[in-house]
């Protein structure tokens, strides 16, 4: 059996866990703060059931200092049930989290699965991902350096490394590693895997992935061109030799075959006449016309091609491409035969010379064509290089915009620049978690307390009220009943502080449609209840009438705020201004007022919580209205502008929703 210690404050709490667990066979001491720990009895508990809200040394701060001397799974008893609580409590190393009121069968459960994790002997080690686990004795280590981890964080661990491969949910990771039935918790296997995740990175370890070896991007862009310029070089080359080798096997002939075979014709030609004229003496390589008095007797050229010797003939431009010859031959009557050739390489066989086009185009369109997709090929393989990378900044944006830097990998990258911007990234969205989880636990905490403050000073506040009632009912002196009167009116005022408190704090109303006519009327009634009093003129101008989506009443006691400190400060005889319009698709409710108007002070603090201008401050004036107003104007994606006209000028602006506009 083992060695189980309980930390609680509550006395009768901690000799009910005694009963519970020594049923069990255990031994169990109990303490009734944290000071009472000592290194000695840390080291000898098998298991620490440990209390949060404590005072002195709270549970939080107890499993900081024992956690370095105790590897004991260390389950946490408390009544605090937020997930900030729980991922705090997980955070400093503890392996479970049960919350008050819990049933006693449960935590008999939960310390048995613990402990009968702690005491499973294996008998070999696995590596993965260059993490070695030494089953047997139930440590970690990277690189042969040991690797911290709690008993919890170590299990789950073994539990991947021996289903590598697998694919686990939070739910499953708990009952597997924890043993218990239908009790998965997400929120501790989340903040789990977060402590494993930052151990790793703190030890060096990389995953499978992260092992590849980084390539910068100069690297990258020097590949690009050097194999862009070297297979481009190979391919002339091999079309260069290919070239060669149909010359030698005779499916070409070289470009110097037509100038001799042209050679060749103007010596026949030159011995003979027109009449006599043979044009099978001449090789099919040559084109040729017989000219005879400006006539032409015979031809083989083509209409344009025959219109371009004649030309070049008779001393004009005859448009020869740059790879085109001609010779005037005369013959033995004084006739003329044109002779043409070109000097490129020819197919050998006559029928693929009058069939195909000529080799020198095929040649260089191939070429062309070979060298086009070699570097289509190279462009496309480094695009998807830098499309892979710039996938990994979007699912790190992502991760980001969501809250969740756990999901971003950082040394996904296989581009240095791009794995120092995933793990920068990583750094900042982690912080920025940290940060926002930090100013959400500290209002939720501000929340809770103002709650809890307005909620204990009602009995107090009841109870003096209550008391000042009974003595203003005896027969009491002048002074004596003054006195009562103070004191009541003083209940009054802190009875509307506490109102106004609850009421900053609350959270917004959910929006609801209505129609603007409604609330202006609501409002002209609440104006003109406080502007007669005062001695104050009311001008309501309605230049729009339509339907709104807002929580109502929140968006009515904001205008009544608004209303409210305009006539607070506009002298008798002066004049507030109550305007409703529209502009584009925003809904404007414009207070002003003919009073002394905003100080600059005013203009820059006003709306913030409790705040109250110096100069136009009075005893009914919390600081609350400004605030409440500014905070129903940003729950409706809206805003609360403060000027002066000269006098005041306060305008809530909120948009219209375009389908209830429609």
């Amino acid at each position: 059996m083992a060695h189980i210690l309980a930390v609680d404050d509550d006395r009768d709490l901690c000799t009910l866990l005694k009963t519970a667990l020594e049923r069990d066979g255990h031994t169990v001491e109990t303490r009734t703060s944290g000071t009472q720990l000592t290194d000695t009895l840390c080291r000898w508990a098998d298991c620490i059931l440990l209390d949060v809200m404590m005072p002195g040394e709270d549970g939080f701060a107890v499993c900081r200092r024992i956690r370095a001397e105790t590897d004991a799974p260390i389950l946490f008893l408390t009544a605090r049930t937020d997930e900030p609580s729980v991922l705090t409590g997980l955070g400093l190393g503890a392996d479970d989290y049960l919350t008050k009121p819990f049933r006693v069968a449960e935590l008999r459960a939960r310390v048995a699965a613990h402990l009968r994790r702690q005491n499973r002997t294996p008998s070999h080690k696995i590596t993965r991902g260059g993490v070695t686990l030494d089953l047997s004795a139930k440590e970690a280590g990277v690189d042969g350096m040991p690797l911290h981890l709690t008993k919890s964080e170590y299990a789950i661990c073994e539990l991947l490394a021996l289903h590598a491969g697998q694919t686990f949910s939070k739910e499953q990771i708990y009952e597997a590693v924890f043993g218990y039935d239908g009790t998965a918790d997400d929120t501790a296997i989340t903040q789990h895997i977060k402590n494993i995740r930052a151990k790793l990175r703190v030890a060096g370890s990389r995953l499978p992935m992260a092992k590849r070896k980084l390539t910068s991007l100069r690297t990258v862009l020097l590949r690009y061109l050097l194999l862009c310029g070297g297979g481009c070089a190979l391919i002339l080359v091999l079309w260069w030799i290919i070239f060669m080798q149909l010359i030698n096997i005779g499916f070409l002939l070289p470009a110097v075959a037509s100038a001799q075979a042209c050679s060749e014709a103007r010596e026949t030609v030159a011995a003979v006449t027109a009449e006599t004229f043979d044009s099978n003496q001449i090789s099919d390589l040559c084109r040729w016309a017989v000219v005879q008095d400006g006539t032409v007797l015979q031809t083989n050229m083509t209409a344009r091609q025959l219109k371009i010797a004649l030309n070049d003939f008779h001393g004009g431009s005859g448009n020869l491409g740059y790879t085109q010859y001609q010779y005037d031959v005369k013959m033995a009557d004084g006739s003329f035969c044109l002779l043409q050739y070109d000097y490129a390489t020819p197919y050998a066989d006559p029928a693929l010379r009058d069939t195909l086009p000529d080799f020198q185009t095929c040649y260089f369109v191939l070429l062309a064509a070979l060298i086009f997709v070699w570097l289509g090929w190279q462009t496309h393989c480094t695009v998807r290089v830098f499309a892979a990378e710039t996938a990994c900044l979007h699912h790190a944006v992502d991760a980001i915009a969501a809250q969740q830097p756990e999901r971003i990998d950082a040394d996904g990258a296989r581009l240095r620049e791009f794995s120092a911007t995933l793990h920068a990234m990583q750094t900042m969205g982690r912080e920025l978690t940290d940060s926002l989880q930090s100013q959400w636990r500290m209002e939720q905490q501000r929340a809770e307390q103002i709650a809890a403050l307005t909620h204990d000073l009602k009995t107090p506040l009841s109870i003096i009220q209550g008391n000042a009632d009974l003595l203003a009912e005896d027969a009491l002196s002048a002074d004596q009943q003054t006195q009562v009167e103070a004191i009541l009116r003083g209940t009054d005022r802190a009875q509307q502080y506490l109102a106004a408190l609850r009421t900053a704090c609350a959270p917004p109303a959910t929006g609801e449609t209505f129609s603007s006519h409604t609330l202006v009327s609501e409002l002209a009634e609440t104006a003109r209840a406080l502007c007669a009093p005062a001695g104050v003129q009311l001008i309501l101008n309605e230049q729009w009438q339509g339907t709104l989506c807002a929580a109502q009443c929140d968006l009515l006691r904001a205008a009544e705020n608004l209303l409210d400190n305009a006539v607070r400060y506009t002298p008798r005889g002066g004049t507030v201004t109550l305007l409703v319009t529209k502009e584009k698709q925003d809904f404007i409710l414009r207070v002003t007022d003919t009073g002394p108007g905003f100080t600059a002070e005013a203009l820059a603090k006003a709306g913030e919580l409790l705040y109250t201008e110096a100069a136009r401050s009075d005893t009914a004036h919390q600081g609350f209205g400004l605030y409440f107003a500014r905070r129903v104007a940003l729950s409706h994606s809206g805003t609360l502008r403060l000027s002066n006209t000269p006098g005041g000028c306060a305008e809530l602006r909120l948009p219209i929703c375009e389908q209830i506009e429609k």
